[in-house]
């Protein structure tokens, strides 16, 4: 996770007002660093907040602004923030997750997956991270840790981490294949997830035909499209070829080729949900690609 330490007075606090809640904080929780922070997440979102790291120690969080904003309200003072932050830090440091671990080959390949991005807004970040390009996509690895008590984080791995491992790309690879199969994938038709979404008891959904392809969790399912043994076995369920349609870096929707929509219309279709339903973290690709049934292969329309 990319980070930059910063002094801002642009947006949220003044700085002379971010200055006073980070010396009221140090006050409170002795043995700790404490800093503004800007998070830069995939596709180039930010989020600002107050990172807190123990000191001697790899163990760190961050209290995001906008839950500081919506817990105390936008126009709060500093002891008001410093309060909340304090409160919020001492019950998160009790339990977050030793990156410790991470560094311990052994511990981490059990925990290492493999996840889908858009390469050109990611493409000021690639260069650190472990990464192969892929169609208008790349394809990076992260790790899905337990953190007692919060469930789990994710945090991508890095170049710099695979050296400090002292494993080649391929059997990282190979951890990633054997942990996603662990974890399963399941096609299912639209009709049907949405069902189990609202209610087993609501009447008349419609059936547009096409199906989703997601893992167990529904969490960063999409990179299932890299692994053409996969994208083959869920292509001769359907029956035929299909057109796949970028739903976010969580899950995949498959349109059987030969129905009514076409390439071009599914392409609209796919940029306007992005734009009014898909967040900007989330946003995988506003292209539409082609599957063969045969291979797996997965390609963009625009290639076929």
């Amino acid at each position: 996770m990319a980070e930059e330490k910063r002094n801002m007075g642009s947006s949220g606090f003044e700085e002379k007002e971010e200055q006073k809640i980070i010396r009221l904080v140090k006050e409170r929780i002795p043995g700790i660093s404490v800093g503004a922070v800007k998070m830069k997440k995939n596709n180039g979102y930010e989020k600002e907040g107050f990172e807190f790291r123990v000191k001697d120690s790899f163990t760190g969080i961050i209290i995001y602004r906008e839950d500081v904003e919506a817990a105390c309200g936008e126009k709060c003072t500093a002891e008001e923030a410093a309060d909340y932050i304090c409160s919020a830090a001492e019950k998160e440091l009790r339990t977050v997750f030793d990156i410790g671990d991470i560094r311990d080959w052994k511990k981490a390949r059990h925990l290492i997956y493999r996840k889908v991005v858009n390469y050109e807004r990611n493409r000021h970040r690639l260069p650190s991270l472990v990464h192969r390009r892929y169609l208008d996509l790349a394809e990076v690895y992260y790790l899905r840790v337990r953190i007692p008590g919060k469930g789990c984080g994710t945090a991508e791995v890095s170049v710099q981490l695979l050296e400090e491992w002292g494993v080649p790309e391929k059997e990282l690879s190979g951890w990633a294949d054997a942990n996603m199969d662990a974890d399963g994938y399941r096609i299912q038709p639209v009709q049907e997830v949405l069902q189990e979404f609202l209610s087993s008891k609501e009447p008349g959904i419609p059936d547009p035909g096409m199906y989703v392809i997601a893992n167990g969790r529904k969490e960063l399912g999409a990179g299932i499209m890299t692994r053409p043994e996969c994208m083959k076995d869920f292509m001769r369920q359907i029956g035929t070829d299909c057109y796949i349609l970028p739903c976010s870096t969580h899950e995949l929707l498959a349109y059987p080729c030969g129905k009514d929509m076409g390439a071009e219309d599914l392409q609209q279709m796919v940029a306007e949900v992005n734009q009014t339903a898909v967040s900007p973290e989330e946003f995988l690709s506003d292209h539409v690609y082609f599957c063969h049934m045969d291979t797996g292969e997965v390609e963009l329309c625009s290639h076929v």
